[in-house]
């Protein structure tokens, strides 16, 4: 990946409280630890305290990656239907719980789902 690309992580899942996303925490420090991607190039983003939209729109990200929990499901392909229709020619991936435990529901608005950890397959 191309260290001028701009990466968005979003967390998903609807808590009412700031729960830190610790997934994508791990998965943005990983792939800095790798100097894959600059620090300036990365946000990481929770719907429970960000207008994903908007905060989308101003960083226009290369890729984001959005971690989603079954509850959650239906919302992210929601979130990536309207983030593909101001960013058509983002790379979406999902990852997290739901995906992981049921790959069968992947939407293809997303480009990619990634299932397990996502530390390594991220880099690929």
């Amino acid at each position: 990946m191309n260290k001028e690309k701009k990466i968005a992580f979003i967390n998903s899942t609807i808590t009412g409280d700031f729960v830190p996303p610790f997934g994508l925490l791990s998965i943005a420090s990983y792939i800095l630890s790798k100097n894959i991607v600059n620090l300036n190039n990365i946000r990481i983003l929770d719907i429970n305290i960000n207008n994903i939209i908007k905060d989308i729109s101003i960083f226009k990200p290369d890729v984001i990656c959005i971690s989603s929990m079954t509850i959650s499901y239906n919302s992210s392909i929601k979130l990536a239907k309207k983030i593909k229709k101001s960013l058509p020619n983002t790379y979406i991936m999902i990852g997290g719980v739901h995906i992981s435990i049921a790959p069968w529901s992947f939407s293809d608005v997303f480009s990619l789902g990634i299932l397990g950890e996502g530390e390594i397959t991220f880099l690929k």
